[in-house]
């Protein structure tokens, strides 16, 4: 049935009942990054075989115990290496569990029983497992530099040639990566996990149709739900969304967009709240009448200075 779902699901049609699906079994796959739904279909197998154990072996308590810690342990292991969690927090959340219900499947079996300190020793082990893999975790994420320092947001009927011309001005100012997805994206559906989980900043050139891009609003939410710093640049023809526009949002897309969103982990309900955020950010002013040179400066001296977490390369630190 979860194999069904899934398949169902990831089919990309384009109709009303797909999105109903997408919804109802948003339990199972929204928890996981786009690249790791299938995630949930594993889980369940998983729990599948650890409820058979007792059939597999009704008669002998300790091969019962021996393959729930082997299930268990290859479970850590591979939820470690696969960090298939939308946020870090989950994936060491569900590690601790996991390496919980180990040490207390150990310690529940020496209940009753002189156990020696090797033994002990071994729960303790048991114990310390999960929080080292963690500790581990933690600390690799912690410590991998963001892949890019700006992700620049646009809509391409409105800013293309905008956007190419920030990306070069932005280049000058810092050595960190920036993203623009006619040069940098290869599969559309990785792209919001690439503004999550691999972006310091995200600049959202704003013009007349920007919000009106599903790509765009998945952008938004994903950078807002993940904490990455949004830099809203306003435009000529930006017309802030109103409420009655954004009550009226699932008419903006076809079924279509909006089932992909939803399968994407973006809801319209998850749209609406980031665009109210949005809102409220400080934002900043270009006049795309001005000289290019003026524009230019707007976007050194107000624009670049919002983005966090920028080095400045050796060059213009000499300059």
């Amino acid at each position: 049935g979860a194999a069904w779902l899934y398949q169902r699901a990831k089919g990309g049609r384009t109709r009303t009942r797909t999105v109903a699906i997408q919804k109802a079994s948003s339990f199972l796959f929204h928890r996981f990054r786009t690249d790791r739904t299938w995630f949930g279909v594993w889980q369940l197998g998983r729990n599948l075989l650890l409820a058979l154990v007792p059939v597999l072996s009704p008669d002998s308590p300790a091969v019962q115990v021996l393959l729930w810690d082997g299930i268990m342990l290859f479970s850590l292991g591979f939820v470690a290496w696969q960090k298939p969690y939308r946020t870090l927090t989950a994936t060491v959340v569900m590690l601790i569990a996991v390496g919980t219900l180990v040490a207390a499947l150990h310690t529940g079996t020496l209940v009753g029983q002189e156990a020696d300190v090797a033994v002990w020793f071994l729960v303790m082990i048991a114990f310390g497992a999960p929080a080292v893999v963690a500790a581990w975790l933690v600390a690799a994420t912690a410590l991998k530099p963001h892949r890019y320092g700006i992700f620049l947001s646009h809509h391409k009927g409105g800013a293309a040639v905008l956007a190419r011309w920030m990306k070069i001005l932005l280049q000058d100012l810092t050595g960190a990566g920036i993203f623009l997805d006619s040069d940098d994206v290869d599969r559309l559906d990785n792209i919001f996990d690439v503004v999550s989980e691999n972006t310091q900043n995200l600049v959202i050139v704003l013009t007349r149709d920007t919000l009106s891009r599903m790509w765009c609003a998945g952008e938004v939410v994903s950078a807002l739900r993940a904490g990455v710093n949004t830099i809203p640049v306003e435009c000529n023809d930006y017309v802030p969304p109103t409420a009655l526009w954004m009550a009226d949002l699932e008419t903006v897309w076809t079924d279509g967009q909006i089932s992909e969103l939803a399968g994407l982990g973006v809801r319209l309900s998850d749209v609406t709240h980031a665009y109210t955020r949005l809102a409220d950010l400080p934002s900043v002013s270009l006049d795309r009448k001005l000289s290019a040179g003026a524009q230019a400066q707007v976007i050194a001296q107000q624009v670049f200075p919002y983005c966090g977490g920028l080095h400045v390369p050796v060059t213009q630190v000499a300059a």
